[in-house]
């Protein structure tokens, strides 16, 4: 059974990505999916009156099927699926990945594309982050030699990949940039660990690297066994922080599951994501990256509040349609 719901928020998207009748479409369908996941995909696809052609997909299959590659060269978009993401394909064509999220939780909104690119310009003309809260959070990103990258969710010229939902900003700061101390609070979560935290931890940091960490309790342990097991420096190293800026269908709230999951915590509007581990920018690289993500924070750049207690702050909040 398709929901209305989710067909609308799929169909808006395609629309939002510029897909019409005229539009060549290859749509790779992960196995992993299920009929109504499918059936829905079809239906917003049937809707666009676009030319499609649905390839289902077997693993370690799809490397040199020329009938495959033939189609996807002569297309206009490609949509991937499920676990099948676009880093699987090398190619210049445009290419949109639909998370196995169900799409009404994140309904596509044209703003969401504005806020995100500007806060993106923000970031990148920046020079300096502060991450903190009224816990004793104070962590310093000098943004200079820094990269930003951000996905709105909506392909258009000069982004020709993109996911839905999406809706966040990352940046990962050169070597030498990062100071001061986190304080993991009850309702962040691991994202490595697969937990939520539950007791106060407090991570020191200098030079860009966990100095030490500070907490005799469970998700202190799990943490230091989850850093300690790459067994290389730049397992402490800071990897990147970004910002969700998607408002969903339901704010972030106290002891949230959601934060647990890879794809839904990275979206949701004021929720900070702090990573460590392999930092190519920083020329320092590791075979793991442990991510952690932080509600109720307060984000300035260049002393601009951007986030206050986990909100998103003027022009980056999400405006009232968006809701």
């Amino acid at each position: 059974m398709v929901l209305w719901e989710a067909l609308d928020a799929l169909s808006h998207q395609l629309e939002l990505c510029a897909v019409t009748a005229e539009t060549q479409l290859v749509v790779l369908i992960d196995p992993a999916l299920d009929n109504s996941q499918i059936i829905g995909i079809q239906a917003a696809v049937t809707r666009t009156g676009a030319h499609s052609i649905d390839v289902h997909i077997t693993p370690g299959r799809c490397s040199g099927n020329k009938p495959l590659n033939a189609a996807i060269s002569a297309s206009d978009l490609i949509i991937t699926t499920g676990s099948h993401t676009v880093t699987h394909l090398s190619t210049a064509v445009p290419t949109l990945h639909l998370h196995s999220v169900p799409p009404q939780l994140f309904a596509p909104h044209a703003s969401l594309k504005r806020r995100v690119r500007a806060f993106a310009a923000l970031v990148d003309d920046a020079d300096t982050l502060v991450l903190s809260d009224s816990n004793g959070t104070s962590i310093t990103v000098s943004l200079a030699g820094g990269t930003t990258r951000f996905d709105h969710g909506f392909i258009e010229p000069g982004q020709h990949r993109a996911r839905f939902p999406a809706g966040w900003v990352m940046t990962t700061p050169s070597a030498g940039s990062v100071y001061g101390q986190l304080v993991l609070m009850p309702g962040d979560a691991n994202l490595s660990g697969k937990r939520l935290i539950n007791s106060p931890v407090v991570l020191y940091i200098a030079n860009d690297h966990i100095s030490s960490i500070e907490g005799d309790n469970p998700d202190a342990d799990v943490l230091r066994a989850l850093l300690e097991y790459a067994n290389k420096p730049s397992a402490y190293g800071v990897a990147g922080l970004s910002l969700g800026m998607n408002p969903g269908s339901v704010a972030p709230g106290l002891f949230d599951a959601r934060l647990v999951d890879p794809v839904i915590s990275q979206l949701l509007a004021g929720i900070v994501h702090l990573s460590f581990g392999e930092n190519l920018v920083a020329d320092r690289p590791c075979p793991q990256t442990i991510t952690l993500a932080l509600q109720s924070r307060d984000v300035h750049i260049d002393g601009l509040p951007v986030v206050r207690n986990g909100r998103l702050e003027g022009d980056f909040a999400p405006d009232v349609y968006e809701l």
